[in-house]
């Protein structure tokens, strides 16, 4: 009879043991289950390794952004992946902590299944045992391409501002250094008993001295025109005018100073062309144009022209200059971007985007073509006046390229 309670005593306790372990396994197997489907919903890649480095597992989101199998990272070989300017630092920083046994995080870009790279912080912390041995490490990578790249733009366009301000200061420093000279100069002159005999000369210097502050009051007009267009102040008039009575006289203005830079202006105009909009922009506009015509034209002609295209005026400003690169042409459009030197050619690298914010305000479209040391074509499309008395229809033939 003992004999029996104690093997009864014994089944109970064996069948109470298997359930609490069938139990525990369940709840463990569940826990796994649980963690697992964590770890393939959260947007960051996570990854294990044991101890010594040897990776252990990669959730999906790393096959999926790498197009790369375990078998394919393992041993090393996601080296690979990194872009080659963060490897020496990300190995480094990964041998540190596998010495010193202590987390760590950086940044590094990793190349995708779309063969592009994408800025991520990695971080890994390390797990130990109850005897305080190094059992394994964790390790996630979180996308931050986004803030990288917002980052790079505001470092960008600090950059930008600290490039504008010194050549803005030294833009406007020469007019008013020059006037100065000039005007001291006249008033010496005046102050000598004879100064009648000086006249001729004084004229000559209160010209110069004109010429100075007028070039001052151009590139005060230009930041006047920065913040208008920053703040979304920059209002324009939308008004029927003469646009070839508009081009030809720009032309003339600036005709003599292109003689003297080599840069005979050829015109070549439709007459009665009306448009609609901002005259006193759009001649802002052409005089822009010319001008950097004149500055990167090489002391050779330059091709002014006029002529109507369907429901639209193509105005044309070719040189056959120094030319833009490719990759900069749609750059030259940005604020305080410039295709060559400031330290070679003057100005603010703003004229050509003020030029683009005034085009497209109006309606119109502002566009390049060029090749480098064979001239640039400026394109400027500006909407018609409708119900004009223009002439009939004129098939505008812009100038070849650096034509």
């Amino acid at each position: 009879m003992v004999g029996g309670a104690l093997c009864w005593v014994a089944s109970e306790l064996r069948e109470g043991y298997l359930e609490r372990h069938t139990a525990r396994e369940a709840a463990h197997r569940e826990l796994q289950e649980w963690f697992r489907t964590l770890l393939e919903t959260i947007p960051q890649m996570v990854w294990t390794s044991d101890g010594s480095g040897r990776a252990e597992f990669q959730n999906s989101q790393i096959r999926d952004y790498t197009g790369k199998s375990d078998a394919e990272l393992a041993g090393g070989r996601w080296r690979r992946l990194l872009h080659r300017d963060d490897r020496r630092s990300t190995v480094a920083l990964w041998r540190r902590m596998r010495e010193r046994g202590t987390g760590g995080e950086g940044t590094l870009r990793l190349l995708g299944r779309d063969g592009r790279y994408r800025w991520f912080l990695v971080r890994a912390v390390h797990v130990r045992a109850v005897d305080g041995r190094l059992r394994q490490w964790i390790g996630t990578l979180t996308d931050i391409n986004a803030q990288k790249e917002s980052e790079d733009a505001k470092a960008e366009a600090v950059r930008a501002r600290d490039v504008f301000l010194s050549v803005a200061s030294h833009e406007l420093k020469t007019p008013v250094a020059a006037a100065l000279l000039q005007i001291q100069k006249a008033h010496r002159m005046l102050r000598r008993t004879e100064a009648a005999a000086d006249l001729p000369g004084i004229a000559q210097r209160v010209a110069a001295s004109a010429a100075s502050v007028e070039r001052l009051g151009v590139l005060v007009g230009t930041l006047l025109d920065v913040s208008r267009i920053a703040t979304g102040k920059l209002t324009l008039e939308r008004r029927r005018f003469d646009l070839t009575e508009s081009v030809t006289s720009v032309a003339a203005r600036h005709a003599e100073a292109a003689d003297r830079a080599g840069c005979a202006i050829e015109v070549d105009v439709a007459p009665g062309v009306t448009a609609l909009g901002d005259r006193l922009r759009i001649e802002q506009v052409i005089t822009n144009l010319l001008s950097n015509a004149v500055k990167y034209g090489a002391g050779r002609p330059i091709a002014l022209g006029l002529a109507r295209r369907n429901d639209v005026a193509l105005l044309t400003v070719a040189d056959r200059g120094i030319g833009i690169a490719p990759e900069d042409q749609a750059r030259i459009f940005q604020p305080f971007e410039r295709a060559v030197s400031a330290h070679h050619y003057g100005g603010l690298g703003l004229g050509l985007w003020i030029a683009r914010e005034i085009i497209e305000a109006g309606g119109g479209a502002i566009r390049v073509k060029s090749h480098p040391r064979e001239g640039s074509t400026f394109c400027v499309e500006l909407p018609l006046a409708r119900g004009s008395s223009d002439p009939g229809p004129r098939e505008a033939t812009p100038p070849a390229d650096g034509a």
